[in-house]
């Protein structure tokens, strides 16, 4: 076929690779050019509103830095070379994760803008369409520039105690990192599968191990190094998250939809009627899970009920296996 179709979970659709122009070949989805249009210019105005006010709070309201390369260190209950081993792990992890995606084709199935079902072949960097692997990617980066500032203090390095420029910034990269993991996770958890369940659509995806790793165990990967390590996760990192995020739907509504013709994020339509109110949520939320980071490290970490409880509230955010309601499905 030269174009993905629309399907369903219970009738078996032809295939098509990401990227192919397959609403030319499906005449409802053709008479919706025009009609997908509407709408995306007032949400470029919403977008710009947020990404201008998190600029305006970084240049207006300029914080020091005062990070140091020691602050990366485990606590005190904690050998540092456990901690080394910890990062180093978990950067292979994710490096593994997200690199072997490229060399495995995949079906995945997505909604267009009208919520129709799309089934097509992800492949090559078409795998790294979601926001899921962005903050996957970043939370390598972070445990990169975390093992790697470690490492400095193995080898006792002079002038750890010194504030840094690139503690600072892997501090920085941290409290983004963690607020777009807990983003994530929640909104596969509470939102995008019992949504698609509604819908009568497939979840099987949700729960390959790759996607299992991303959805979860990014979250878990974090909160476990921040209780381990001497990491703090400030307010300010708050604008930096604003503006991944504003990249990241600038990207999925005005790249990747006239590729694609489809949504990743059903709630991210510019033709929802609440979709200013939607936007405004999803800031709510990454500045509450800022403000949980900050929790952890300051007040959460030195507590002994503190690390058992942020551990329990992460397990309680996650889905790890397919709804029974979903497997009955034929």
């Amino acid at each position: 076929a030269h174009g993905c179709r629309p399907g369903s979970v219970s009738m078996p659709v032809p295939r098509c690779r990401l990227g192919t122009p397959w609403w030319e070949h499906d005449a409802y989805e053709a008479s919706q050019t025009q009609k997908n249009q509407v709408g995306l210019g007032w949400y470029a105005v919403y977008l710009l509103v947020f990404a201008a006010g998190a600029l305006v709070s970084l240049f207006a309201f300029p914080t020091p830095c005062n990070d140091t390369l020691a602050s990366f260190d485990a606590v005190d209950s904690l050998p540092s070379m456990i901690l080394f081993a910890y990062r180093v792990g978990a950067f292979s992890l994710i490096a593994y994760t997200l690199i072997t995606r490229c060399f495995v084709e995949v079906e995945v199935r997505m909604e267009t803008l009208a919520r129709r079902e799309i089934v097509a072949i992800s492949h090559g960097l078409w795998r790294f369409q979601g926001l899921t692997q962005w903050q996957f990617a970043l939370i390598g980066i972070y445990f990169g520039a975390a093992a790697s500032i470690q490492y400095c203090l193995i080898t006792e390095m002079p002038q750890v105690h010194a504030p840094s420029g690139l503690a600072c910034a892997a501090s920085t990269l941290l409290g983004v990192a963690l607020s777009l993991a807990l983003l994530t996770t929640v909104i596969v958890t509470f939102v995008l599968i019992p949504s698609k369940m509604k819908q009568g659509h497939s979840v099987d995806s949700f729960f390959q191990r790759g996607d299992l790793i991303m959805h979860n165990l990014n979250s878990l990967l974090l909160l476990v190094d921040l209780l381990a390590s001497r990491t703090r996760i400030h307010l300010t990192d708050l604008p930096y998250t604003v503006l991944v995020g504003c990249i990241y739907v600038t990207f999925h509504h005005y790249i990747r939809f006239p590729r694609t013709r489809t949504l990743l994020y059903f709630f991210l339509s510019w033709q929802h009627p609440r979709a200013p109110f939607i936007l405004i949520t999803l800031l709510a939320a990454i500045g509450a899970f800022n403000a949980l980071g900050v929790a952890v490290s300051e007040v959460l970490r030195p507590q002994p009920f503190g690390p058992p409880l942020v551990l329990l509230g992460c397990f309680a955010i996650m889905r790890l296996r397919e709804p029974a309601v979903a497997k009955a499905k034929p």
